[in-house]
């Protein structure tokens, strides 16, 4: 029992570890597109990922007119959904995130 326990505690690691690789991979891809600020948060961000969990991103600084395909681009690299938020909108959601 206590074997199989430190083998899934090690494949979480690891799980965790390409989680963290992938998403700087999709903040690197943003930046790349203009944006000038990438925020991770969520599940992601608080050590609590889980296999089937969505990615959060927020982004300062995007340009409008590339958003949707840089979000389809994120659903590419991150290989699950995505979640992002531009904070350069004015909505109540974006009002609460800043």
């Amino acid at each position: 029992m206590g074997k199989e326990s430190r083998v899934s505690g090690e494949a979480d690691t690891r799980t965790s570890e390409s989680i963290q690789e992938t998403v700087r991979a999709a903040a690197d891809y943003l930046r790349s597109c203009g944006a000038k600020n990438v925020y991770l948060f969520g599940s992601a961000s608080k050590g609590t990922f889980k296999e089937n969990s969505d990615v959060d991103m927020a982004v300062e600084g995007l340009p409008p007119e590339i958003f949707f395909r840089a979000m389809g681009e994120l659903f590419r690299i991150l290989d699950r959904p995505v979640d992002l938020i531009d904070l350069d909108e004015d909505s109540p959601l974006t009002r609460v995130l800043k």
